[in-house]
């Protein structure tokens, strides 16, 4: 499963850790996964060509000068993962609440919810999607377990 990093980083930047993660604001947030659909111990990058095909398909902009790190962790089995619903992608901005426009709601019957790929790689599909409670509720930093997720370049 893997997240984006609340900061950003470069060869100069220490490697997160669950500890650092735990005590950001990504740790109080209901986080938003996904997983490689054929090998769920995979990396779900891994046949993606850049990182800004990596970006696209999980709804986010592609922004070369931005730089992101996605991290990945082993997610305890008593937490339970569950379908995002539309209330979960509202997006409160300047002009009030909006739902994010890369968030496909689940079908009925699926298993899991699908992230739509930005323009101009929506030819690549999106990401199985799901969330679940914040880091901080469901673990503590020794059941974590955080290795950066290695990506192709930009």
């Amino acid at each position: 499963m893997s997240s984006p990093n609340p900061r950003s980083s470069s060869e100069d930047v220490a490697p997160l850790t669950a500890e650092h993660i735990l005590r950001t604001a990504l740790s109080k947030a209901m986080i938003w996964v996904t997983w490689n659909p054929v090998d769920g111990a995979a990396c779900p990058f891994a046949h993606r060509s850049c990182r800004r095909e990596v970006d696209a398909v999980l709804g986010l902009a592609v922004n070369p000068f931005e730089q992101r790190s996605y991290i990945r962790y082993h997610l305890p089995d008593r937490i339970p993962l569950r379908i995002p619903l539309l209330t979960d992608a509202v997006v409160v901005g300047d002009k009030g609440p909006n739902w994010h426009p890369y968030f496909l709601p689940a079908t009925p019957g699926a298993p899991c919810g699908r992230t739509r790929a930005v323009p101009p790689y929506e030819n690549l599909g999106g990401c199985p999607e799901a969330i679940h409670r914040s880091l901080k509720e469901v673990a503590d930093a020794a059941e974590l377990q955080i290795e950066p997720v290695p990506l192709p370049a930009r």
